[in-house]
């Protein structure tokens, strides 16, 4: 018979001030682990003889959707990731979509006394890069796992730049201080709408000896090309010109010349390294640890709000299985502590990412099965001077499988 199991992941995860940084914020890797890496241990595994976990013959469907929430007050959600697996001899083939980066964030800054107007400039991004991939992977001799993936990069993003410039009016004073009062007198918008090309490269390895693991992994990325619309929507009064009109060239290159195209083409280069060891306690027991490092993108600077971050990752995980249960219907549970750390280094200072996270699982005989995750953490934003963003994650997986295609049927 064939299975097909359908799993619905539902997270209530945080948006992060981080939209603001490159062209969005990296939800690829993140603080997750890899497939691999979250494999239970092979007394659970439809391979008995091996560490690959994948029932013989499983079709599956899986689909997760974030939820995300902070003490900030920044709130979204989206598809994290929609996959459709098939086994094939030894393994399997995939194919599925997923989001890269993702930004949906307005950020406001703080206003100029220094001038007889007061001015305040709004920045808007909505969008992100996302992934559409197949990938095939298998186990080798019950020695070594290999998986391919060949993505292709697609999406818009747009960015909006708001000057709204005020008239002053001072009333009388209090406490030696005037009292202040903010009357709109002229805006501006300059538009920008990113569009993506590009594709990627991934190979992860997992190689097994005796009750030990390591997994490596990394990401090359093929030529990838970004065209850039500029869009302008400029002051009613042409004197307000100066208040942050031509913030770079492209700016002012649309200002003279309307309606142009700018199209910006990168070489290939590598996006993503990552090495991961795991030991086996015991049958029931692992322990993992995973350092990862995502290379900064030198993305033309003008395309940008802020640059892109050089990432490095540190991953802790402790894993524990319970099996041989008095109830009849259930198969295990499994449940996971981890701590990470992430920095975000930038040419004027480095950002820091860390916490907790606990995942707890059950396995049901007939192969359904839910999850629950929490993740608390902080998280800083030097370079916007804004107060570090606390965090609390809620995610809470659903997994059904049904039988189809009978034998005799």
């Amino acid at each position: 018979m064939i299975f097909l199991k359908l799993i619905l992941c539902i997270n209530i995860l945080y948006c992060s001030y981080s939209s603001m940084y490159g062209f969005g914020d990296n939800l690829d890797r993140g603080d997750s682990f890899s497939d691999f890496l979250h494999q239970p241990s092979m007394h659970f595994n439809g391979y008995k003889n091996s560490s690959f976990n994948m029932y013989n013959s499983d079709v599956v469907f899986s689909m997760n959707y974030d939820f995300r929430n902070s003490d900030s007050g920044l709130i979204d959600s989206y598809i994290s990731d929609l996959h459709f697996t098939v086994p094939i001899d030894k393994g399997f083939f995939s194919l599925g979509f997923s989001p890269k980066t993702f930004a949906e964030i307005e950020f406001l800054e703080e206003y100029n006394f220094q001038s007889p107007y007061a001015y305040r400039s709004s920045y808007i991004s909505n969008g992100g890069i996302s992934s559409g991939y197949i990938n095939f992977t298998r186990n080798f001799f019950n020695l070594f796992i290999m998986s391919f993936k060949y993505s292709n990069l697609f999406g818009n993003l747009e960015r909006n730049k708001v000057i709204r410039i005020y008239d002053l009016d001072f009333s009388d004073i209090v406490n030696d201080e005037y009292n202040v009062s903010y009357n709109l007198s002229d805006s501006m918008t300059v538009n920008r709408v990113h569009r993506f090309k590009g594709n990627n490269i991934e190979v992860e390895s997992k190689f097994t000896i005796n009750e030990n693991d390591l997994i490596l992994s990394f990401v090359y990325g093929l030529p990838l090309e970004i065209e850039t619309r500029l869009f302008l929507d400029p002051y009613i009064d042409s004197d307000n010109e100066d208040f942050g009109t031509h913030d770079n060239l492209e700016e002012l290159e649309y200002y003279t010349e309307p309606n142009q195209i700018i199209v910006d083409k990168y070489s290939s280069n590598w996006r993503f390294f990552s090495i991961g060891y795991k030991k086996r306690l015991s049958l029931n027991r692992d322990f993992i640890v995973k350092l990862s490092h995502k290379p900064s993108f030198k993305y033309n600077s003008n395309l940008m709000y802020l640059p892109d971050p050089d990432i490095f990752s540190l991953n802790f995980l402790y894993s524990s299985f319970i099996s041989n249960l008095d109830y009849n219907s259930l198969s295990y549970i499994n449940y996971k502590i981890g701590l990470f750390h992430k920095n975000l280094n930038f040419s004027k200072g480095t950002d820091h990412d860390y916490g907790v996270l606990f995942n707890f699982g059950i396995k049901f005989k007939d192969k359904n099965g839910f999850t629950v995750l929490f993740k608390l953490g902080q998280k800083s934003h030097n370079l916007l001077n804004v107060k570090n963003e606390k965090y609390l994650s809620i995610g809470i997986g659903l997994e059904n499988v049904e039988k189809w295609f009978l034998k005799g049927a």
